[in-house]
């Protein structure tokens, strides 16, 4: 009943559960609270703390995932414990919402010129997402029957490099740290062993984040003890999560396969 998994992204942006499923099968799973963390965007957060209004022991952590531009790659800084009403984060949610939105079309009229029968329609279908991304536009491609799975999709069409990649807007890490804060809450470098190689995780350590998420689905033991070792030496708080997005294999939900201990929280808060 300790259990905390820090990374869960739902419907707001490219999860396939609803906030409120969230939190049902969190509950379900036994865990003590999630943190939700959506990609570059809080409209999650509300229907998650409405779907828990009667439930005073569960820890709803409040939490968003940006995805920054640094070197020339992508690197996502967590936020938790943020206010999500503050109007300077929601404003630059907005801008990043209409990036998103352009970039989104971009991609569908290049797959369109392959001959691909994919409109602004389909993404309206999938309803209410507030942070359109590629995974979506790769779902719509696997039920239409162009690829087998999504990734085929990244992999043939729509990752970088290949036909219909669309560069998108992002924001950098110094300005992910700067709204995080002026929100209230603590910056946190996700899954650092997904970075590509010439990323070097003490430069980023060096902007100003408080912590680092140390467990991860697709970090190997010995990444995880790096980073450990890594996150202590440099007086950092160590995190860790699930990623959630969807079930593997469409059986139960790994929720909380990876998470932190409650007492972890407790950290996390006296930095705060």
């Amino acid at each position: 009943m300790e259990k905390i998994d820090m990374h869960v992204h739902t419907t707001a942006s490219d999860g396939i559960f609803t906030p409120k499923e969230i939190i049902e099968w969190a509950l379900k799973l036994n865990l003590a609270g999630i943190a939700i963390t959506d990609h570059d965007t809080v409209e999650g957060i509300k229907e998650a703390i409405e779907t828990l209004k009667d439930n005073t022991d569960f820890l709803l952590i409040p939490g968003i995932e940006f995805s920054c531009l640094h070197e020339g790659s992508e690197v996502h800084i967590l936020g938790y414990f943020i206010d999500y009403e503050n109007e300077e984060l929601n404003k630059i949610c907005r801008n990043i919402k209409e990036a998103r939105k352009s970039r989104a079309l971009k991609i569908i009229e290049k797959l369109r010129n392959k001959g691909m029968d994919i409109t602004k329609d389909d993404l309206v279908k999938i309803g209410h997402v507030e942070s359109i991304g590629r995974p979506h536009i790769a779902r719509i491609m696997v039920a239409k029957g162009y690829v087998k799975d999504m990734e085929e999709a990244f992999t043939k069409w729509i990752g970088r490099n290949r036909p219909a990649y669309v560069e998108r807007y992002k924001i950098s890490i110094k300005e992910a740290v700067y709204y995080i804060r002026k929100a209230g809450g603590v910056a946190v470098l996700a899954h650092p062993g997904l970075l590509e190689e010439h990323i070097d995780v003490l430069d980023i350590i060096n902007l100003g984040i408080d912590g680092i998420e140390v467990y991860h689905t697709k970090h190997t033991k010995e990444k995880c003890e790096q980073f450990e070792k890594m996150a202590k030496e440099n007086d950092k708080l160590v995190t860790g999560g699930t990623d959630f997005h969807e079930p593997v294999y469409a059986c139960e939900p790994h929720l909380g396969k990876i998470h932190i201990k409650k007492q972890e929280i407790e950290k996390m808060l006296r930095k705060l």
